[in-house]
Protein backbone atom coordinates (compact mmCIF):
# COMPACT_ATOMS: atom_id res chain seq x y z
CA UNK A 1 0.00 0.00 0.00
CA UNK A 2 2.63 2.38 0.90
CA UNK A 3 4.71 1.50 -2.35
CA UNK A 4 7.83 -0.20 -0.69
CA UNK A 5 9.70 -3.51 -1.99
CA UNK A 6 8.42 -6.69 0.36
CA UNK A 7 8.65 -9.77 0.96
CA UNK A 8 5.88 -12.22 -0.25
CA UNK A 9 4.80 -15.69 -1.11
CA UNK A 10 3.53 -16.68 -4.11
CA UNK A 11 1.03 -19.39 -3.90
CA UNK A 12 0.20 -21.86 -6.76
CA UNK A 13 -2.87 -23.56 -6.98
CA UNK A 14 -2.84 -27.49 -7.11
CA UNK A 15 -6.94 -27.43 -7.76
CA UNK A 16 -7.36 -30.54 -5.34
CA UNK A 17 -9.25 -28.35 -3.14
CA UNK A 18 -8.53 -30.46 -0.15
CA UNK A 19 -9.67 -29.34 3.54
CA UNK A 20 -7.51 -28.38 6.05
CA UNK A 21 -8.39 -28.63 9.68
CA UNK A 22 -6.75 -25.40 10.94
CA UNK A 23 -9.24 -24.66 14.00
CA UNK A 24 -7.88 -24.81 17.42
CA UNK A 25 -9.62 -25.65 20.74
CA UNK A 26 -8.25 -22.52 22.72
CA UNK A 27 -9.38 -21.63 26.44
CA UNK A 28 -10.22 -18.41 25.53
CA UNK A 29 -10.66 -17.16 28.90
CA UNK A 30 -7.08 -18.38 29.96
CA UNK A 31 -5.55 -16.36 27.10
CA UNK A 32 -3.09 -13.45 27.77
CA UNK A 33 -2.88 -10.50 26.32
CA UNK A 34 -0.09 -11.42 24.53
CA UNK A 35 -2.19 -14.62 23.26
CA UNK A 36 -4.17 -12.42 21.90
CA UNK A 37 -1.92 -10.18 20.04
CA UNK A 38 -0.17 -12.90 18.80
CA UNK A 39 -3.44 -14.40 17.79
CA UNK A 40 -4.08 -11.37 15.64
CA UNK A 41 -0.52 -11.27 14.18
CA UNK A 42 -1.04 -14.71 13.09
CA UNK A 43 -4.57 -14.81 12.16
CA UNK A 44 -3.30 -11.44 9.74
CA UNK A 45 -6.32 -8.87 11.43
CA UNK A 46 -5.90 -5.49 10.43
CA UNK A 47 -7.95 -2.38 10.36
CA UNK A 48 -11.28 -2.98 7.98
CA UNK A 49 -12.10 0.47 8.35
CA UNK A 50 -9.86 1.26 5.42
CA UNK A 51 -6.64 1.67 6.51
CA UNK A 52 -5.74 -1.48 6.56
CA UNK A 53 -2.81 -1.11 9.77
CA UNK A 54 -1.99 -4.53 11.27
CA UNK A 55 -4.69 -4.39 14.30
CA UNK A 56 -1.97 -6.20 16.38
CA UNK A 57 0.65 -3.09 16.33
CA UNK A 58 -1.54 -1.03 17.99
CA UNK A 59 -1.64 -3.58 20.75
CA UNK A 60 2.16 -3.91 21.54
CA UNK A 61 2.70 -0.16 22.08
CA UNK A 62 3.80 0.72 25.45
CA UNK A 63 1.34 3.38 26.08
CA UNK A 64 -1.09 3.23 28.37
CA UNK A 65 -4.44 2.72 26.96
CA UNK A 66 -7.24 3.70 29.22
CA UNK A 67 -10.41 2.83 26.21
CA UNK A 68 -10.96 0.68 23.33
CA UNK A 69 -13.14 2.98 21.37
CA UNK A 70 -15.41 1.03 18.70
CA UNK A 71 -16.11 3.21 15.22
CA UNK A 72 -19.50 2.06 14.20
CA UNK A 73 -20.30 5.31 12.70
CA UNK A 74 -20.32 4.45 8.85
CA UNK A 75 -20.43 8.06 7.50
CA UNK A 76 -20.09 7.51 3.68
CA UNK A 77 -23.14 6.98 1.85
CA UNK A 78 -24.13 3.39 0.99
CA UNK A 79 -21.66 1.84 3.85
CA UNK A 80 -23.33 -0.46 5.90
CA UNK A 81 -20.73 -3.38 6.58
CA UNK A 82 -21.09 -2.61 10.37
CA UNK A 83 -24.32 -2.33 10.82
CA UNK A 84 -25.00 -5.23 8.96
CA UNK A 85 -23.06 -7.04 11.40
CA UNK A 86 -24.41 -5.19 14.46
CA UNK A 87 -28.32 -5.80 13.59
CA UNK A 88 -27.22 -9.94 13.33
CA UNK A 89 -28.00 -11.02 16.82
CA UNK A 90 -25.16 -14.01 16.15
CA UNK A 91 -22.81 -11.74 14.56
CA UNK A 92 -23.45 -8.63 17.63
CA UNK A 93 -22.79 -11.30 20.20
CA UNK A 94 -19.25 -12.06 18.24
CA UNK A 95 -18.61 -8.56 17.58
CA UNK A 96 -18.89 -7.77 21.93
CA UNK A 97 -16.54 -11.25 22.36
CA UNK A 98 -14.36 -9.17 19.96
CA UNK A 99 -14.36 -6.27 21.98
CA UNK A 100 -13.97 -8.41 25.15
CA UNK A 101 -10.75 -9.81 23.59
CA UNK A 102 -9.76 -6.42 21.72
CA UNK A 103 -9.87 -4.85 25.60
CA UNK A 104 -7.68 -7.05 26.95
CA UNK A 105 -5.10 -7.13 23.92
CA UNK A 106 -4.79 -3.27 24.54
CA UNK A 107 -5.42 -3.16 28.59
CA UNK A 108 -8.59 -1.04 28.40
CA UNK A 109 -10.84 -1.82 31.26
CA UNK A 110 -13.86 0.08 29.28
CA UNK A 111 -15.01 0.38 25.74
CA UNK A 112 -17.28 3.13 24.12
CA UNK A 113 -19.39 1.98 20.93
CA UNK A 114 -19.36 5.40 19.00
CA UNK A 115 -22.40 4.91 16.90
CA UNK A 116 -24.78 6.92 15.01
CA UNK A 117 -27.92 8.08 16.77
CA UNK A 118 -30.46 7.79 13.60
CA UNK A 119 -29.58 4.14 14.38
CA UNK A 120 -32.07 4.13 17.19
CA UNK A 121 -33.00 0.09 16.59
CA UNK A 122 -29.68 -0.71 16.47
CA UNK A 123 -28.60 0.88 20.07
CA UNK A 124 -31.85 -0.84 21.73
CA UNK A 125 -30.45 -4.08 20.57
CA UNK A 126 -26.87 -2.73 22.07
CA UNK A 127 -28.27 -1.68 25.08
CA UNK A 128 -30.14 -4.81 25.95
CA UNK A 129 -26.84 -6.88 25.03
CA UNK A 130 -24.48 -4.74 26.92
CA UNK A 131 -26.96 -4.70 30.10
CA UNK A 132 -24.64 -6.93 31.59
CA UNK A 133 -21.58 -5.27 30.67
CA UNK A 134 -21.69 -2.40 32.85
CA UNK A 135 -17.69 -1.41 30.83
CA UNK A 136 -18.85 -1.08 27.59
CA UNK A 137 -21.15 1.69 26.93
CA UNK A 138 -22.72 3.67 23.89
CA UNK A 139 -21.71 7.32 22.42
CA UNK A 140 -24.30 8.67 19.92
CA UNK A 141 -22.83 10.56 17.34
CA UNK A 142 -24.51 13.55 15.46
CA UNK A 143 -25.09 12.49 12.06
CA UNK A 144 -22.70 14.42 10.63
CA UNK A 145 -19.68 14.10 8.91
CA UNK A 146 -16.62 13.51 9.15
CA UNK A 147 -18.14 11.60 12.09
CA UNK A 148 -16.60 8.55 11.11
CA UNK A 149 -12.89 9.83 11.27
CA UNK A 150 -10.66 8.11 13.78
CA UNK A 151 -9.96 11.60 14.88
CA UNK A 152 -13.34 13.20 15.65
CA UNK A 153 -14.16 10.51 17.22
CA UNK A 154 -11.99 10.41 19.76
CA UNK A 155 -12.03 13.91 20.48
CA UNK A 156 -15.74 14.49 20.58
CA UNK A 157 -15.54 10.96 23.23
CA UNK A 158 -12.79 11.30 24.93
CA UNK A 159 -12.35 15.32 25.09
CA UNK A 160 -9.08 14.46 23.92
CA UNK A 161 -6.70 15.75 20.87
CA UNK A 162 -3.13 13.90 19.39
CA UNK A 163 -0.76 14.50 16.89
CA UNK A 164 -0.13 11.05 15.20
CA UNK A 165 -1.92 8.17 17.13
CA UNK A 166 -4.68 7.75 18.97
CA UNK A 167 -3.10 5.77 22.10
CA UNK A 168 -1.61 9.60 22.76
CA UNK A 169 -5.17 10.42 23.92
CA UNK A 170 -5.10 7.18 25.89
CA UNK A 171 -7.11 4.84 23.14
CA UNK A 172 -7.39 2.16 20.39
CA UNK A 173 -9.53 2.79 17.92
CA UNK A 174 -11.17 -0.94 15.99
CA UNK A 175 -14.21 -0.39 14.09
CA UNK A 176 -17.04 -3.35 14.27
CA UNK A 177 -16.17 -5.41 11.56
CA UNK A 178 -11.84 -5.82 12.85
CA UNK A 179 -13.99 -6.96 15.80
CA UNK A 180 -15.90 -9.23 14.66
CA UNK A 181 -12.50 -10.66 12.63
CA UNK A 182 -11.02 -10.89 16.50
CA UNK A 183 -13.55 -12.88 17.89
CA UNK A 184 -13.25 -15.52 14.76
CA UNK A 185 -9.98 -15.02 15.15
CA UNK A 186 -9.41 -16.03 18.77
CA UNK A 187 -12.19 -18.16 18.68
CA UNK A 188 -11.75 -20.17 15.13
CA UNK A 189 -8.15 -19.43 14.75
Amino acid sequence: AMGKMVSCIEIKNDFNETMVDTIKENDVASLSREDIINIMKECGIVGLGGASFPTYEKNSGNAVIDKLLINAAECEPYINNDYTILKNDESRAKFIRGVQYAMKACGAQKATIAIKKNKVALIEKLEKDLAELPNIDIYKLKDVYPAGWEKYIVQEVTKKTYKMLPSEAGCVVNNVATLYSICEAVELN
